[in-house]
């Protein structure tokens, strides 16, 4: 579209490519049990991408757009597991399947410390 910035510059947070595994539980209500798994493609101070197994989206457990979700995970060398209600602003699908979450109810110690690892990544980046 003309006239529109890049996504990057157009993003809130900077994002680091990092990969780590993260569980999310759906907090709609919709899809109770066990927590669903996937691993960071990457992360920011205001969300995740998150790469799921196809599996959950043929077997209909990938929440769908707009639902919320808690997100846990931890970062390396960060001693802190975050535990983080976020909502799911976009999927994608056929493989490799998976979605966007943006963080919800963050506290600032918890969004200062993601914004410092990012800053970190990039600062120890070639």
């Amino acid at each position: 579209m003309p006239g529109r910035a890049p996504l990057d510059e157009r993003r809130k947070f900077p994002r680091a490519t990092v990969h780590v595994h993260v569980q999310f539980y759906s907090l709609d209500g919709k899809h109770g049990g066990p927590p669903l798994l996937g691993i960071t493609r990457d992360i920011s101070a205001g969300g995740l991408a998150i790469e799921i197994p196809s599996f959950f989206a043929t077997e209909n457990l990938m929440p769908p757009e707009g639902s919320q979700v808690l997100v846990r995970f931890t970062l390396p060398d960060v001693p802190k597991a975050f535990k983080i209600p976020s909502r799911v602003v976009w999927t994608w699908n056929p493989p490799p399947t998976g979605m966007g979450v943006e963080f919800l109810s963050i506290s600032e110690q918890d969004r200062k410390l993601i914004a410092e690892f990012v800053e970190q990544y990039y600062q120890q980046s070639p």
